[in-house]
């Protein structure tokens, strides 16, 4: 029982730790959203998808049956990235499950891209119906743990499963979820109000333009290059413009 909880919150430190390395990487995106550009749903979904990677080679053994907690990265690709980053993040982990598992028969690997589908449905669906983030959270990860349930129970499991397996797994999932979204939205209010307080640290708030502090620190920055002044202001004039 103590090895158990003691995977959990590693696999919670993981999630934590590529969480807080993309929303920093994302910080002048931020906040992310499902109509943000490509580019920034693309890599959200590439680090969920990474994420998910680790979660599943940091399975969690329950009586001899391996789970993993490689659905809550799919559920913040749904909240933040919207279907693009479900697709990569789903992408991703089917490719490492088909590499390491290559001994899988088809069947395994068409119920994992079924499985996958459902979970894409099921977000569009929450989406048009669910506007709240936290209410929309907790219903793909509550309904998406059902769909992972229903494959378990179908798969040749032991008569004692509910007990040993299945309920143990759906107490870890929801209790990943729920500290999982509370990190994620922590951490993207603290680097969204982190990019305004530079915003603010760094602009003359009557006209816009960099105050005295960007000025001298151009300055000293220039004083220590070997650049002529007059093409190295003038490439940071038409940055800032």
């Amino acid at each position: 029982m103590l090895a158990t909880v003691n995977i959990f919150f590693i696999n919670i430190c993981i999630i934590f730790l590529v969480s807080t390395f993309t929303f920093y990487l994302l910080r002048d995106r931020l906040p992310i959203q499902p109509d943000s550009k490509m580019s920034t749903r693309l890599y959200f979904g590439l680090s969920n998808g990474m994420t998910g990677i680790l979660l599943m080679h940091n399975a969690i053994d329950l009586n001899g049956a391996l789970i993993d907690l490689r659905l809550l990265p799919l559920a913040l690709s749904a909240l933040f990235g919207g279907n693009i980053s479900i697709a990569v993040t789903g992408l991703m982990l089917l490719i490492y499950r088909f590499v390491i598992d290559s001994g899988d028969s088809l069947d395994a690997l068409f119920s994992s891209v079924i499985t996958l589908l459902g979970f894409l449905v099921l977000s569009f669906i929450c989406r048009r119906f669910i506007k709240r983030q936290g209410y929309f959270f907790s219903a793909i990860v509550t309904v998406g743990s059902l769909l992972v349930l229903s494959r378990l129970i179908m798969s040749n499991s032991p008569a004692d499963a509910w007990r040993t397996i299945y309920i143990p797994y759906f107490i870890l999932t929801i209790g990943g979820a729920f500290l999982f979204y509370r990190l994620s939205s922590l951490l993207q209010q603290h680097f969204v109000l982190y990019s305004y307080q530079s915003y603010l640290a760094s602009t003359d708030q009557l006209t816009r333009l960099a105050n005295r502090n960007v000025i001298l620190e151009k300055v000293t920055t220039l004083e220590k290059s070997k650049d002529s002044w007059e093409s190295s202001c003038l490439i940071w004039i038409t940055s800032r413009m």
